[in-house]
């Protein structure tokens, strides 16, 4: 997105990922294999609701069957895409426990991608906490005082 928004002559202020590990450089065709789509797929939506209990997609019913169709096609994309290079730099937000099991080694990976650098830091937590009360309050902290250094907004008191 940033690099459309850059060649449409867009001026960027703020390029923040969230817990976000870089494409792949070397993407892949092949489709993921449907058990393994279902089982990161059960594992995403308990995981999004708070517990860390696996639970199987028979348990979910067919109400989430278009939520599943979305989200084999989010993980094939993900697979197949090739990313390009952006001239900017981006702010990189790391859950605790991302930045301890891959820290490095998505940063490294942002920085081939980010021509402009990346400004990494870390929050308590986990992928799906972040985004959650009471974790969600410091990463809104956080990003602000990312667009206020840009000169974007005031620093919130």
């Amino acid at each position: 997105m940033a690099r459309q928004l850059e060649r449409a002559g867009e001026e960027l202020e703020l390029v923040a990922l969230i817990d976000t590990p870089p494409p792949s450089s070397d993407p892949s065709s092949t489709p993921p294999a449907d058990e393994e789509m279902m089982a990161a797929f059960a594992d995403d939506l308990s995981r999004l609701s708070g517990h860390d209990a696996a639970i199987s997609l028979e348990d979910l019913g067919p109400q989430v069957q278009p939520l599943f169709a979305m989200f084999a096609a989010n993980l094939q994309a993900g697979r197949a895409y090739a990313p390009g290079a952006f001239s900017g730099g981006v702010t990189l937000v790391l859950s605790q426990q991302t930045g301890a099991a891959r820290g490095p080694e998505i940063v490294d990976g942002w920085r081939r991608l980010a021509l402009g650098g990346v400004a990494a830091s870390t929050l308590p937590g986990d992928h799906y906490s972040l985004l959650r009360q009471p974790r969600v309050e410091r990463l809104a902290a956080e990003l602000t005082a990312r667009l206020a250094a840009a000169g974007t907004v005031r620093a919130a008191r």
